[in-house]
């Protein structure tokens, strides 16, 4: 298996403008951020030519403004509720094509699909979830190939992860240009998912999202949400286990994974508490939530829950969430298992989730 590279196809102006940012690369991760470089400048003749074919045309698109964003965690669910929901034809979304490549997107032919697809791993390495370049994929991921704005560039420079927290995951004490550039960047990647959705609304998620729903209100007036929960100490354990799994392919820098853990810990805390007052400011008829295990045990009738509360129909997809769910039967999710300092850690950092979720507090 292939290991997982984020930014893999990143645009050499964007990897210029990233590193002029950060600390220079140690000579330990030199020939790594080579090998990161060599696809990017491989690849730029792809960009070039679709920003000549397709930019203008792009551009000019026209985003929806009644998406739909799945809020909620890392390891909440939102992947699998994002898939879900990808299945209905009257939606588009970001894919995992656009999100690894989405400088020549609109462009790539099927030699190019193999090879990008070749570059990537058969299944996620945090939970095994299949990877397949047309499957849903978070907007960042994108953002990242091609913004020097994005809260995943910790990936590269850990050292720096509460920076580009507070900068690009709750937007504090941010620049009015940072801002607007952002804004650009952000609605960029969304008119090439709209351009190749054929107009359709899009479903978008990203974690990131709880950190700036608000923004995103601003620049979507009519847009609805889904919040899904999830007992917040497996969050805990399970987005634990995604950074031993996705930040050693990317990492430029050092990080102890103590320091790791605190910083989970830290993100994880801050942006629930933004996002548990902010969505109580959203209109009740354009918000619905979700619990995770709900949605595990009776998965059709919390998806109709969901489309009839935002007022949806499953007339056309339902056959098709069968037929997908089907297909899960036999897949197996991690079993993480807490230890004493888990718990203790939950009980401090999140207890205002388990209360406001309506969670037992786990025994001590």
């Amino acid at each position: 298996m292939p290991p997982v590279n984020v930014f893999a196809f990143n645009a050499l102006k964007n990897w210029q403008r990233v590193l002029r940012a950060n600390p220079p690369v140690s000579s330990r991760y030199r020939p790594k951020l080579a090998r990161f470089l060599i696809t990017s400048i491989l690849s730029e003749p792809f960009r070039l030519y679709e920003q000549r074919k397709y930019g203008e045309i792009s551009s000019q698109v026209e985003i929806r403004d009644d998406p739909i964003f799945i809020m909620g965690p890392a390891r909440s669910g939102t992947t699998h509720l994002h898939n879900l929901l990808g299945l209905d034809s009257d939606f588009g979304y970001v894919s995992t094509l656009q999100g690894v490549a989405p400088g020549f997107v609109i462009s790539s032919g099927a030699w190019l699909r193999r090879m990008i697809q070749r570059l990537l791993p058969e299944t996620r390495p945090m939970d095994n979830v299949a990877v397949s370049l047309d499957a849903p994929q978070e907007e960042e991921v994108a953002m990242a190939n091609t913004s020097p704005h994005t809260f995943l560039h910790h990936l590269l420079f850990p050292q720096r992860a509460r920076e580009y927290f507070e900068a690009y995951y709750v937007f504090r004490d941010i620049m009015p240009q940072t801002m607007a550039e952002w804004r650009e960047d952000y609605l960029r990647v969304l008119s090439v998912a709209t351009y190749l959705s054929d107009g359709k609304p899009l479903v978008l998620k990203s974690p990131i999202n709880n950190g700036r729903a608000m923004h995103l209100l601003r620049l979507f007036p009519r847009a609805r949400f889904i919040n899904i929960q999830r007992n917040p100490i497996h969050i805990l354990l399970s987005s634990r286990h995604m950074y031993r799994q996705i930040l050693p392919p990317h990492q430029l820098q050092d990080i102890s994974w103590e320091e790791v853990d605190e910083n989970n810990l830290y993100f994880l805390s801050e942006s629930m508490k933004i996002w548990e007052q902010d969505r109580k400011r959203i209109s009740a008829n354009r918000i619905v939530t979700v619990r995770y295990e709900d949605l595990i045990a009776q998965p059709l009738q919390e998806l109709q829950r969901i489309y009839e509360s935002l007022g949806l129909s499953t007339t056309r997809v339902l056959p098709l969430w069968k037929t997908y769910l089907d297909s899960l039967k036999a897949y197996q999710s991690n079993r993480l298992s807490p230890v004493p300092e888990d718990i203790a850690a939950a009980r401090d950092h999140l207890g205002f989730l388990f209360e406001s979720w309506g969670y037992p507090l786990p025994a001590v």
